[in-house]
């Protein structure tokens, strides 16, 4: 397996959540066939004196041509790189000519008043852009970790010799940067938590030899995780950087119950074997129990329609189960080999502390139930109206902080050319050469006037870009004339740039403009990350706009590109969300139920264990924190752990029901006294074990991390508060006249 794991590679794609069978995701993919990928341009800004003085022009077209050296660039473009449209009437069609020339700008060079050229400068405010295009082939493997990280060498020289600021941002460099940090933190959160559990632990039980049973047990469970990884043949995602590390968080209180309840049978009879065969016999099927829970809620996730969530939870799910195959036979097998315990061992069960404590909450469970049930009442209040403020709000660098210096870039250049986020229209004209039919590109016209009305979008670059270039150098260059040409001065225009358009079709401004039929026209358009809420909104506007613009008329137009997929991901993962959750519960009750083959004990599962569930949703909502494909784990992860501690606490319950005849708040008291102490234990590791990941860079995760440590926490309460709570009005509902003895 460690073999296997060598295999794992990182993933440099964006999050694949949509699923292939998607209408629109085929749409996205028939786009990128006929125009080639999009989402492979990263942009770098500057902000300068003055973007019209030649030698800063010059010194910009030369940091240019030496990232074009860099293996893996296809293309890099500034504003000096885009020819004049020159009308030449010997030819009778129109010529290119360079920018910038040796001595500077040739005549009106340095004149930027036409949309595409607004794309690589802002003169209002003195802000220069480049945009570079990654080779597909170098997209989506490491070798684009190479290539911007060659581009970031350049931009910083040219930063120091220039003195000016440098801006880097576009989804190439965003998933880069998203990427190597995965890598790293994914080391990172590994090392943390390993030390974290093991300080825990060593606390807890004073027992080095404890710690690193524990610690061996989680490493070889971390290995098997990330070889059924390498087997399956899986890259590592933002998501699934967290397996290792969530490995040793959960596998870590296996070995607490083992060792604990191994403990506690050798201070009964001394007889080291016979404890061996008791934590094997008593919690063995309770610890299956709770890992198939756990597991439960991560294999739900195989069962959505994203890919990421579903390599996540097909992963996770079954390295849970391997850890409780390890669990139960490495701590039972080294403990064999091992001496008997000795009094230092064994002293942490005499733990006055943690005692008192538990005393004090069966006197709570005793004689104060109202109070219990009226902080439960409170908490699912607080909960309820903190859900309805619940947002599915994302951003594509929203799990970054707002000081982190790529959404800095990002935000500053959205501000100066409108975004960097890719979204194409495409108009599917429904007959070869019907693109550029003169009624199409009004019809296009009247569409990209529309979108200019949002301030979200930058100018746009379509052919009809090019034809109003073409009409305004036909008639001297003049800025009037940047229009559609009309009825009487197409005769004269078109036919200048018929004629020039096997010159710009290998390099120049009609380059992907079309497809090769002439059928399907494309206006690509750069846009703010505003969100996904926003943009659902701005989209639907734009659709009605669309559909009133081509009413009557049998020409389609459609959205789509990155921005559009991450919108719809967005969608799938809300539905992915409420399905997730739904058949976890289904899941969970009807293991309950088959286990203990009674209804109750699926009530006293789902019952406590849902409402720090509902309490860390409600907190969500006040807070602000977005659901998104980060925090959509504590849901589904958290019911699957935080049912662990009532499994066990149940387990007992039912032993001594059979071995005792008691009454049911004398069972409570010795399930609470002689449970409670390893629900403590494992309910703080894992606290401390998901704590580690709110010291990420990524928002999301950080929220994963604080939310789960708590939820976990609240679950103990639950589990050891309200769980026999319930469990003594069921009783007393069961026979009405019965008197609890104490």
């Amino acid at each position: 397996m460690g073999w296997q794991a060598t295999k794992v590679k990182m993933s440099y794609q964006g999050n694949r959540l949509i699923p292939e069978s998607d209408t629109a995701y085929k749409v996205y993919l028939d786009f990128c066939q006929r125009f080639g990928v999009d989402g492979n341009v990263m942009v770098v800004g500057t902000t300068v004196p003055s973007v019209s003085d030649p030698a800063f022009a010059q010194e910009w077209s030369k940091l240019a041509q030496s990232i074009r050296q860099i293996p893996g660039i296809n293309k890099a473009y500034t504003v000096a790189d885009i020819p004049l449209l020159v009308r030449n009437d010997s030819l009778r069609s129109f010529v290119y000519q360079p920018r910038l020339g040796p001595d500077g700008w040739n005549p009106g060079g340095d004149r930027f008043e036409n949309a595409y050229e607004r794309l690589l400068v802002n003169p209002t405010t003195s802000t220069a852009l480049m945009a570079v295009a990654l080779e597909p082939s170098a997209l989506n493997d490491s070798r684009r970790i190479e290539v911007v990280s060659a581009v970031e060498k350049r931009t910083s020289a040219y930063a120091v010799a220039s003195g000016n600021t440098v801006y880097l941002s576009g989804l190439p460099y965003i998933r880069t940067v998203m990427a190597t940090r995965i890598k790293d933190e994914l080391i990172w959160f590994l090392v943390a938590s390993v030390l974290v559990t093991g300080v825990v632990l060593f606390l807890f039980f004073r027992s080095f030899q404890t710690v690193l049973l524990s610690l061996t047990l989680v490493g070889i469970g971390t290995v098997w995780a990330m070889g059924i990884m390498g087997i399956m043949g899986y890259s590592v995602t933002l998501i699934s950087g967290l397996i290792p590390a969530l490995m040793v968080v959960i596998g870590v209180p296996n070995g607490v119950y083992l060792v604990n309840k191994y403990h506690n049978e050798y201070r009964k009879h001394g007889n080291k074997i016979k404890a061996l065969t008791r934590i094997v016999e008593r919690i063995g099927v309770a610890t299956l129990i709770t890992n198939a829970t756990t597991a439960v809620g991560f294999f739900v996730f195989y069962f959505t329609e994203s890919v990421i969530l579903q390599e996540f939870g097909f992963v996770t799910g079954l390295s849970v189960m391997v850890m409780f195959v390890l669990s139960i036979v490495i701590i039972p097998a080294i403990l064999s080999l091992l001496p008997a315990p000795g009094f230092r061992q064994i002293r942490h069960l005499e733990n006055q502390r943690i005692r008192r404590w538990l005393e004090r909450l069966t006197r709570w469970i005793e004689f104060r139930r109202r109070v219990v049930v009226t902080v439960t009442l409170g908490l699912l209040f607080f909960a309820i109206s903190g859900i309805v403020q619940l947002r599915t709000n994302s951003y594509v660098v929203d799990d970054l902080p707002r000081n982190d210096l790529v959404y800095r870039d990002l935000r500053f250049l959205e501000k100066h050319f409108g975004g960097v986020m890719p979204l194409d229209l495409v108009l599917d004209a429904g007959r070869p050469n019907g693109a550029q039919s003169p009624i199409l590109l009004q019809k296009a016209d009247q569409i990209q006037n529309l979108l200019e009305e949002q301030p979200v979008f930058g100018p746009p670059i379509s052919m009809v870009e090019l034809v109003k270039a073409a009409n305004q150098a036909y008639f001297g260059g003049s800025a009037a004339h940047y229009q559609l040409p009309n009825s009487q001065e197409r005769a004269f225009v078109l036919p200048y740039l018929l004629r020039s358009r096997g010159e710009s079709g290998k390099d120049g401004l009609s380059l992907r403009l079309m497809d090769s039929t002439k059928q399907f026209m494309r206006i690509s358009y750069n846009m703010a990350d505003v969100g996904t809420d926003s943009l659902h909104r701005v989209l639907d506007g734009l659709q009605r706009g669309v559909d009133s613009i081509m009413e009557g008329r049998d020409e389609k137009v459609y959205f789509t590109g990155n921005s559009l997929m991450f919108l719809r991901g967005n969608q799938y993962l809300i539905r992915s969300l409420a399905g997730s959750i739904l058949f976890a519960v289904l899941l969970i009750a009807l293991m309950m139920g088959i286990t203990y083959r009674s209804w109750k004990a699926v009530l006293f599962a789902l019952l406590p264990n849902s409402l720090p569930l509902l309490f860390t949703a409600g907190v969500m909502g006040w807070l602000g924190v977005s659901i998104k494909p980060s925090t959509v784990l504590i849901f589904s992860i958290v019911l699957g752990i935080a049912v662990d501690d009532c499994i066990h606490y149940l387990a007992r319950y039912y032993q001594e029901i059979k071995r005792h005849n008691r009454s049911t708040m004398e069972h409570l008291r010795v399930c609470t006294l002689e449970t409670g102490g390893s629900m403590i234990y494992t309910s703080i590791i894992l606290f401390f074990g998901f704590v580690v990941f709110a010291f990420s860079d990524f928002g999301g995760t950080q929220a994963l991390g604080l939310m789960s440590a708590v939820t976990l926490l609240l679950a103990m309460v639950a589990n050891l508060v309200l769980l026999p709570t319930l469990i003594l009005w069921m009783d007393r509902w069961k026979r009405p006249g019965s008197v609890l003895q104490p």
